[in-house]
């Protein structure tokens, strides 16, 4: 039995006599747990790392749903100011909803206020929101927030879907993480220039698209820093299997 105060309403799941839960319904919507399995992680990545003046955001732009590719062309990384920038990754729809609130709000403080907050403020005041909507409206939505501040640099900052933020030099979610983090913790160095920061972001999306079982054809890449928020334009083929079929030759007739 599931007591809901904020709908007043309450739903009971069963199925046969013992049963088991087949929804949890949560303010708004529906979330469907199948049986008694764990729901699926999304198979997606969303990664960045900081440089000398400048931090670089990189996320997939697949939106797939169960073995169904849905769209390869989804901009997941959303400018909240001139030189601030949110990348997320989970529940498409989540992920569109919370992105697209926290760069209306930003937007919001900007015109009332009469100036611009910083990495720091923004990052905060994200995750104040989201730890304030665990218990109400809760968001299946993982962030990494980057910008650049005038006299402070460029800073990078990890977020979940649990409200748990950290200021990092390198950060990703999803199940490219697993992937990208070792080429960053290789590869990374304080004091990053540009030219090698693009080189790493190479190197992270070729080493996807090779281990990664799930095919990520389009990633996009932005890069944040004094100069404001600017695409970087990557080969997206930065490996290629080949499947060399041999032909089988054909018997002649007698």
């Amino acid at each position: 039995v599931f007591f809901f105060n904020d709908t007043a309403t309450t739903e009971i799941y069963t199925r046969g006599i013992v049963g088991s839960v087949r929804c949890v319904q949560e303010t708004g919507y529906q979330r469907r747990v199948h049986g008694d399995s764990q729901p699926q992680k999304d198979m997606e990545c969303s990664f960045g790392f900081r440089g000398k003046d400048f931090v670089i955001l990189g996320a997939d732009a697949s939106i797939s749903f169960r073995v169904f590719n849905l769209k390869t062309t989804e901009d997941k990384i959303y400018p909240l100011d001139n030189t601030i920038a949110l990348a997320g990754a989970g529940d498409p729809a989540d992920r569109a909803v919370f992105c697209e609130l926290m760069q209306r709000n930003i937007q919001f403080f900007k015109y009332r206020d009469g100036k611009n907050l910083s990495t720091h403020a923004v990052a905060n005041f994200i995750r104040t929101f989201l730890a304030d909507s665990l218990r109400e409206r809760m968001y299946q939505c993982d962030s990494l927030i980057g910008g650049f501040d005038q006299g402070e640099g460029a800073s990078l900052y990890y977020l979940d879907y649990l409200a748990t933020l950290q200021k990092l030099d390198k950060a990703a979610h999803g199940y490219g993480a697993y992937f990208v983090l070792t080429v960053m913790d290789t590869h990374w160095k304080e004091n990053l220039t540009l030219e090698e920061g693009i080189e790493l972001a190479k190197m992270c999306i070729a080493e996807m698209q090779k281990r990664l079982v799930v095919n990520l054809p389009n990633i996009i890449v932005k890069c944040i820093d004094a100069k404001g928020i600017t695409i970087l334009k990557l080969s997206q083929n930065l490996f290629h299997i080949r499947f060399l079929y041999k032909k089988k030759k054909k018997k002649k007739k007698k």
